[in-house]
């Protein structure tokens, strides 16, 4: 992918005033409805205070515009992907490219995702056998299994294919991040899963808004083959890349959010 258009703005929604740093973490979006919904406080429905039960927004809403200045971003046009995937796209075999001990850390990551023993939260996700049948995914050991497999396999990629997971939690991951920068890539983008965005559009703009009619969210599949929203996350890697043109209170931003 070219670099992407410096006039455009990106948009990036936070419950709080300051935007905080990039370090490889920070998502922004080109729908500006999208990160109206960022800012808002998600539902909670098993609050005891009513207005909680719905997703708001709160004083200190926040959306932010910027360009982003990233002219070599890695592309991963999808929400979805195997370990396989991910070697591919960080050019495994290849000088420079991600290396076993490097793909290694990667299966140890999901491990310790899957186990709560990282940051970030439960991701979706699904490992098959060798004859393509679904493993049952409460075995907790498969990133483990799929690891040791992977390491004296004599076809890497047939074992790595056969564990998928939504995109984001690849990028999340340091290794991942750290190859990426090795070969000289300044960002990502990807389609992202956008959990609860039906319920949040509807709380926030209207019982007429319907999260597929909003400008910049698509129904696609996800990694259990089930029909979800996504939007499409753009990650810079580098504070460089992040040239701030505003900010504004989510509470005075009036967006045209349906197509």
């Amino acid at each position: 992918m070219a670099a992407l258009d410096p006039e455009r703005l990106y948009y990036r929604g936070t419950q709080r005033r300051d935007l905080g740093g990039v370090r490889g973490a920070q998502s922004w979006t080109d729908a500006i409805a999208v990160a109206l919904i960022w800012s808002a406080v998600p539902a909670d429905p098993f609050s005891s205070l009513r207005e909680r039960t719905k997703a708001r927004f709160i004083e200190t809403s926040t959306v932010h515009a910027a360009h982003l200045a990233m002219r070599n971003p890695l592309v991963f046009d999808q929400n979805q992907g195997s370990v396989g995937d991910i070697m591919r796209a960080l050019r495994y075999g290849e000088p420079d490219g991600i290396a076993d001990d490097e793909v290694r850390k990667v299966f140890n990551y999901l491990h310790n995702r899957m186990m709560g023993k990282a940051a970030g939260g439960e991701f979706g996700y699904v490992v098959y056998d060798e004859d393509g049948g679904e493993i049952d995914p409460d075995d907790r050991e498969l990133s483990f299994d799929m690891r040791d497999e992977f390491e004296y396999a004599d076809e890497k990629f047939e074992v790595a294919d056969r564990i998928a997971a939504d995109a984001y939690v690849f990028f999340d991951s340091k290794t991942v991040q750290a190859v990426a920068r090795r070969l000289g890539f300044d960002g990502f983008v990807y389609w992202d899963i956008f959990e609860g965005c039906e319920y949040a559009a509807r709380d926030l703009f209207g019982d007429g808004v319907d999260c597929a009619n909003i400008e910049g969210i698509e129904e696609k599949r996800d990694v259990k083959y089930d029909t979800v929203f996504t939007h499409r996350t753009y990650r810079p890697m580098m504070e460089a890349s992040v040239e701030r043109v505003w900010d504004a209170s989510a509470l005075t931003l009036l967006p045209d959010v349906v197509r």
